[in-house]
């Protein structure tokens, strides 16, 4: 997604464990399994990357996590 002053934001859609693989976004593909999904504010202090074990444990327990960064931190 490019906001209205050119910053491309960007994130992770991870997908719970046994679903199948392919890209998302290309193909616009978001399976329906009847899980959860979580909309993950991951905080300041960091980005995505620091928190992988949170979202390794959440597509275990059978759950969509979309997380992002905000401005100024990871790769936004």
């Amino acid at each position: 997604m490019d906001t209205d002053d050119g910053l491309r934001l960007r994130g992770w859609y991870v997908l719970p464990y046994g679903s199948p693989t392919g890209s998302l976004v290309e193909d616009d593909v978001y399976p329906d399994h009847g899980g959860p999904v979580i909309l993950y504010f991951s905080g300041n202090a960091g980005n995505r990357a620091y928190r992988t074990q949170d979202f390794e444990l959440l597509a275990e327990l059978g759950c969509h996590v979309l997380v992002f960064d905000y401005r100024g931190y990871g790769d936004n």
